[in-house]
């Protein structure tokens, strides 16, 4: 379900978005991108694009018609064809990060790299979990060959989880994998179509490089009427300038670019506008998931995105701590709370750590926990008479309780209680024996998740096809 935001947070004035929509502008018509894919600057030049070699530089009316053809809201489905996300407007979705490049095996209590049965845990967890309402990976197992990774995660989580998924693929083949597995699941590629319940997240090169690979699952994700996240990650110090607006427009210039492409290829296909403007960190290369200047300028981008009437793809539940503890809370929050303020609509990350290569699904939990108090927050005060409540007062009057009142008993429901965090009277809690730390409670709340968990089976026919598919997959390795 969607947050009932009433608070919200911009960081832009509408002067200062024309300002950097200018700058837009000015560098796609004269510095230009590099567009690897020949298919794509043939359409650009058929368009009136200005073409050198691959180096194209894209006139302000075709940008301008893209905006108008491109949708201002997308809808999500789930796995059995439901209607789950309206991506767009003040709606804001989390999702969950199932896997990465290490994560948190809390039996031996060390980082390892992840294989594909890990995922039928994590994937458990995000089912349950009530505040992720997607999932995605980073194609990271690693006991499947690199060429079907995200195939095989895909085909892995199915079984587990109905919710929509957000795919990271290798490449065009990867792609073309999941959406021909999610065509079988829905009956059709037509029925894809018209229930998406898969979307694709891929990224240009900063600064101004669309590579043949990601402009390829572009253009596929146009074909097949599948929503694209398109996405840069521009990083003020090295592959943008340095200061906190320098990414904005580099990466602005990069995610318009691939909106042109994909609307001349289909013109009203579902496009979902995102940016992560970071920085590189001088000392140690590092390009910060918690930085201030990183949470400061998403909020530029769901400002940019809201401005072009386009849904947004947003960053949040991650950080730059190697493990879960104080700091990792603290850019988690920050994160989050953010995300929910500025009204970024398709927001990925929640459960991510180490600068975005360490995950686990204690990260997920933890991340779960304050997308929950950081909602109610977002919820602000219902002021009414019946929550003025001045009839109950003048009942009680001075000196009395409101415990057993009737009020109490119909609302007390209404406030947010920790499922991992620690509310407890402070003596029962030094009284106790034994005192499980955060990580433990987080390990808990997660077993909790995962052994409540009911697969929902697929049938037997698509269990079939499935099978064929796979098969068929793993000839290229």
């Amino acid at each position: 379900m969607p947050n009932n935001n009433k608070l919200r947070l911009t960081v832009l004035s509408e002067e200062q978005i024309k300002s950097i929509h200018e700058a837009t502008v000015d560098v796609l018509e004269n510095t230009g991108v590099i567009v690897d894919t020949p298919e794509a600057v043939d359409l650009l030049r058929e368009n009136g694009a200005r073409i050198k070699g691959n180096n194209v530089c894209l006139p302000e009316d075709l940008l301008n018609t893209a905006l108008k053809t491109a949708p201002d809201r997308i809808f999500l489905y789930d796995r059995k064809g439901e209607k789950r996300l309206e991506v767009g407007g003040d709606n804001v979705y989390f999702g969950g990060w199932v896997e990465n490049l290490y994560i948190y095996d809390p039996k031996i209590e060390k980082l390892r790299p992840p294989v594909l049965d890990d995922l039928e845990y994590t994937a458990a967890v995000c089912d349950r979990a009530a505040n992720i309402d997607w999932l995605s990976w980073a194609g990271q197992v690693s006991d499947v060959p690199p060429p079907i990774r995200d195939s095989m995660i895909f085909r892995k989580i199915l079984n587990y989880t109905v919710k929509p998924y957000v795919t990271t693929t290798t490449d065009e083949n990867a792609l073309k994998d999941i959406i021909d597995m999610a065509a079988v699941v829905l009956g059709g590629y037509e029925e894809l179509k018209a229930k998406p319940f898969i979307a694709n997240a891929s990224e240009p090169i900063s600064p101004l490089h669309l590579s043949d690979t990601g402009v390829k699952k572009l253009l596929m994700c146009a074909e097949y009427g599948i929503p694209i996240c398109y996405y840069p990650m521009p990083a003020a110090g090295s592959t943008a300038p340095c200061f906190p607006a320098g990414p904005l427009v580099i990466g602005n210039a990069e995610v318009l670019a691939g909106l042109v492409i994909h609307q001349l290829f289909s013109p009203g296909a579902p496009f979902i506008y995102g940016n992560i403007p970071g920085m590189m960190d001088m000392k140690t290369t590092v390009v910060s998931y918690g930085a201030p200047e990183l949470i400061l300028c998403l909020s530029a981008i769901a400002d940019l995105g809201h401005w072009y009437n386009l849904p947004v793809y947003g960053t949040a539940g991650c950080g730059d701590s190697m493990e879960i503890d104080g700091q990792l809370g603290v850019e988690y929050a920050l994160t989050i709370q953010n995300a929910l303020l500025s009204r970024a609509n398709l927001v990925h990350d929640p459960g991510i750590l180490g600068a975005g290569v360490l995950g686990g699904a204690q990260a997920i939990v933890f991340a779960d926990e304050i997308i929950g108090m950081a909602k109610h927050i977002t919820c602000g005060i219902e002021i009414s008479p019946g929550t003025l409540a001045v009839d109950t007062i003048h009942e009680i009057g001075p000196r009395g309780n409101y415990l057993t009142h009737k009020s109490t008993v119909n609302n007390y429901r209404s406030f947010w209680y920790p499922d991992a965090f620690v509310r407890e009277p402070a003596q029962a809690w030094l009284n106790k024996k034994d005192k499980p730390d955060l990580r433990a409670r987080l390990k808990s709340r997660a077993d909790e998740l995962a052994a409540g968990h009911i697969k929902q089976p697929l049938g037997k026919d698509v269990e079939a096809d499935l099978k064929k598919l796979e098969i068929e997959i793993k000839k290229r390795v």
